[in-house]
């Protein structure tokens, strides 16, 4: 069987980059320009005015109580805007993730006949509800360093009174380093039960999905923004947790033996078994170390950069968690999967001092 390793990727990767960096330099020697890998241009320039207006609006208002807009705002775009200044603001990038979550919510949006807010209403929304729900959902986070990554919002649909039902999606995230020794069996599907011999340090603190997890988010962040620089995003999505027998190997050797049947870890009973081999994401001696660890932070880098692809964007963030699934009799079926979701967006760059709010600090005030 044919796998890419995470080396290759990253190799394929650096020889496009080195392609693109080539012809640019071509022209831009024909235009008597330097060339750089990444600057700050006049579109990062506008992205950042543009967020900072919004803000200040915001802030008019809400210093302003009693006082109402003629303004009138397209819901799309009151949402974009919304999303745009959470992500500009509050949230972390370029940061080491060793654990993380996503929580999620509901707010009505109140909108016109021709589904618009006002500009008072909105920044009433913003300062009232949106960044209330937002702290709410960190508190039932419980992370010793806990960080706000990403910020999603999307329109579900337009309810019986006319107005928007509004979903908040926060990423957030435990930040550090995750120290673990790299082994010769491998870590437990999930569940935190360790390495595949649960032993003492690593059983009840870490398994495949939090290794993962690192593991994708390190390689994210090894995209640095110039010195003097950091990477924000705006037009964020949050897609997942995806559905593992949606991505079937077409590399496999042998299909349905509950090992790498599909690119996202997925395991049935209906096919074999659950033995300790399948439940241990692992290596066999015979082939090479670490075969199957390898072989999912490959497809699941991969996976994450199409939908970026997509997106016409970037990775902003990755999770990975386990699941259980248990049929009773008849079927008496068991299930293990990995819930893979990828948080993505489009980057631009802002200065290092632009103010960066840390809503974990509110959260104590």
């Amino acid at each position: 069987m044919k796998n890419f390793t995470l080396k290759t990727m990253l190799v394929l990767f650096t020889s496009i980059f080195v392609l693109v960096a080539i012809v640019n330099s071509c022209k831009k020697e024909v235009n008597d320009q330097k060339e750089n890998e990444t600057v700050f241009t006049e579109n990062d320039e506008t992205i950042t005015a543009n967020i900072i207006a919004f803000k200040e609006k915001m802030e008019y208002y809400r210093d302003s109580p009693g006082l109402k807009s003629g303004e009138l705002i397209p819901s799309d775009t009151a949402i974009l805007e919304l999303e745009a200044l959470l992500n500009y603001h509050y949230c972390n990038t370029g940061i080491y993730i060793n654990d993380a979550k996503i929580k999620s919510s509901q707010i009505i949006m109140p909108l016109d006949e021709l589904l618009r807010i006002s500009a008072s209403e909105l920044a009433e929304l913003y300062y009232d509800e949106v960044i209330d729900r937002i702290q709410n959902q960190m508190s039932l986070v419980n992370f010793t360093n806990r960080k706000l990554v990403a910020v999603d919002i999307k329109m579900e649909e337009i309810n019986s009174s006319g107005d928007a039902v509004i979903t908040i999606s926060s990423f957030i995230a435990n930040i550090g380093t995750l120290s673990y020794e790299t082994i010769e069996y491998g870590w437990w599907w999930g569940q935190l039960e360790g390495d595949c011999q649960h032993s003492p340090g690593t059983d009840g603190l870490m398994d495949a999905t939090t290794i993962l997890t690192y593991e994708l988010n390190k390689y994210v962040i090894n995209d640095p923004p110039p010195p003097g620089y950091k990477w924000r995003y705006v037009e964020l999505a949050i897609e997942g947790p995806l559905v593992p027998t949606a991505y079937p190997n077409g590399n496999d050797d042998i299909e349905h033996d509950n090992h790498q049947d599909y690119l996202i870890y997925y395991a049935t009973t209906n096919y074999t078994p659950h033995t300790q081999a399948v439940k241990c994401v692992s290596t066999d001696a015979e082939i090479g170390f670490n075969l199957e660890m390898e072989f999912y932070l490959t497809n699941y880098g991969v996976i994450g950069s199409n939908i970026a692809a997509d997106h016409a964007g970037n990775e902003v963030s990755y999770l990975v968690e386990y699941f259980y699934t248990y049929f009773p009799p008849p079927n008496e079926e068991e299930r293990l999967q990995h819930d893979l979701t990828i948080i993505v967006g489009k980057k631009y760059l802002v200065l290092v001092g632009d103010e960066l709010t840390d809503l974990d600090i509110m959260l104590v005030d």
